[in-house]
């Protein structure tokens, strides 16, 4: 495991990946980023009434909700 995602005492990965503030973090990441990466790789599409793609909206979003989610985390174990 990398060094910087080793936690101290009796804390789990898995406990702070849940916990209310990281969740409410990543969120907010991923709404914000992804709305805008969004608007920037499919402005086109949205802008001539074409179909959004569905899959590379998703797949934005949740590829920053679990970036955001591991910044959290290596953030908080190395504070």
């Amino acid at each position: 495991m990398d060094k910087s995602l080793r936690l101290g005492g009796s804390e789990s990965i898995l406990r702070l990946v849940m916990s209310r503030s990281v969740i409410k973090f990543s969120l907010a990441v991923a709404f914000v980023g992804g709305t805008i990466v969004n608007l920037i790789s499919q402005g086109e599409t949205i802008a001539s009434g074409n179909e959004l793609s569905l899959g590379k909206a998703l797949l934005t979003y949740i590829t920053l909700y679990f970036t955001a989610t591991y910044l959290a985390l290596t953030t908080r174990s190395s504070q």
